[in-house]
């Protein structure tokens, strides 16, 4: 299963899974569809589902937006305990294997979490 942060995400994810896989290789589990296929939805919309292996993707965008100059801070505070709440409740739909995917240089917070088991 994949877990995008935003719907856009989710959206462009299945075009171009389908795209390269086929017709109905990645649908939105909202969708009642039987056969093999990747499930890929939103964060907020995955909790509840379960898979053994969960690919977390678009975190960029949940850290960029906690580093809006344009918040005060409570808003900061508000924000990053409601991101925390979704990328927990995102992490613990993997049974088996969990995957964080994030482009460009890591924030210092992941960067202190995720660097000891780095493989690159």
């Amino acid at each position: 299963m994949l877990l995008h942060v935003s719907e856009q995400g989710t959206q462009a994810l299945i075009q171009v899974i389908n795209h390269r896989l086929g017709k109905d290789a990645a649908i939105d589990p909202k969708v009642t569809h039987s056969g093999n296929y990747v499930r890929v939805t939103t964060i907020n919309a995955g909790a509840g589902l379960e898979s053994p292996i969960v690919f977390l993707v678009g975190l960029r965008e949940l850290f960029e937006e906690e580093q809006s100059i344009r918040l005060s801070d409570d808003e900061r505070e508000e924000i990053i305990r409601d991101n925390t709440h979704k990328v927990y409740i995102a992490a613990t739909r993997a049974g088996q294997r969990l995957v964080f995917a994030y482009v460009g240089e890591l924030p210092d917070i992941l960067r202190k979490i995720f660097m000891p088991y780095s493989t690159g």
